[in-house]
């Protein structure tokens, strides 16, 4: 069989041949526990960004909690007027310093952006690997005298048991059970697409470790187990009460100018100027002489 030039032997094969091949070497000769470094090596790279990230998503929720009753009393004064109600909850949002669109997306999705060019070249990598070698007669890993074997896979071949992209699919789901998209006050359809792209996600990726060299399934089952390190990590820390000082969200509801209209307040003010225009009355000197 001989090679023809595609994508992943352009970009596939300088990862391979400068970045695996030699991490792999390094370690015993075999592959898989090169991807492992490999895996582990961009996650760190990655690190300060991924914390980062997560960390705001984290005090985004807090902020969204505290914001909750807010955007409740919001709702029930604009029940019929929704342009409104929408610009009121846009407000309520840019006070609260709370980005809407960071209602519709996880953070693992948001995770997922960022790794996708290296995602994309990891692809390209385990193909090239995977691919009988300019020789003819064996695959590229066993080539390079490198191992291919990792537990029950071979490395060059798809996982035809599908556990590992199953395990990849289940990781995913549970690093987004951890840290779900903040429940904000979002419309129908983009709730719906944020469930929509919830549950795809997971599926796709399944997919995509499935058809792909198991290889592939094993760089990002390493890395999603990361991800749900990290995310342990940030839940399990920080103070919420600190998140939330800055957020007016903590404020008496209905403060001055906040634009919700309040009948019990509109009478009480009513009440109030009434009592006092009696009381200028009666201590208005009488014009007629006693």
């Amino acid at each position: 069989m001989t090679d023809t030039i595609s994508w992943y032997d352009a970009l596939g094969r300088p990862i391979f041949d400068y970045i695996l091949v030699p991490l792999s070497d390094g370690l015993f000769g075999y592959f898989g526990l090169g991807i492992i470094a490999f895996t582990l090596i961009v996650r760190l790279v990655l690190l300060p960004i991924t914390i980062k990230q997560f960390r705001a998503a984290r005090d985004m929720q807090w902020k969204i909690r505290a914001l909750k009753p807010r955007l409740e009393e919001i709702k029930q004064a604009y029940k019929t007027d929704r342009m409104k109600r929408g610009q009121e909850t846009m407000a309520a949002y840019r006070e609260a310093g709370i980005s809407p669109l960071g209602c519709l997306t996880s953070p693992m999705t948001m995770s997922m952006v960022i790794q996708m060019p290296i995602l994309i070249a990891m692809i390209a990598a385990v193909r090239y690997a995977s691919r009988i070698s300019d020789t003819g007669s064996m695959v590229r890993i066993v080539e390079e005298g490198l191992s291919p074997d990792f537990f029950w896979l071979d490395l060059a071949e798809r996982d035809t048991t599908f556990v590992l992209p199953l395990l990849v699919a289940v990781t995913m789901v549970i690093s987004q059970r951890i840290m779900p998209p903040p429940d904000g006050d979002v419309g129908r359809l983009a709730r719906l697409t944020r469930n929509v792209t919830l549950v795809s996600t997971p599926l796709v990726f399944f997919w995509l470790c499935a058809v792909n060299p198991s290889g592939l399934a094993l760089y990002w089952f390493v890395s999603t187990l990361v991800n749900l390190g990290i995310q342990y990590y940030i839940v399990s820390t920080g103070d919420p009460e600190l998140a939330i000082a800055t957020s007016p969200s903590t404020k008496e509801p209905d403060p001055p100018g906040s634009g919700i209209p309040s009948m019990d307040g509109d009478k009480t003010q009513v009440s109030e100027d009434s009592a006092d225009v009696s009381r200028m009355q009666e201590n208005k000197p009488s014009s007629e002489s006693p």
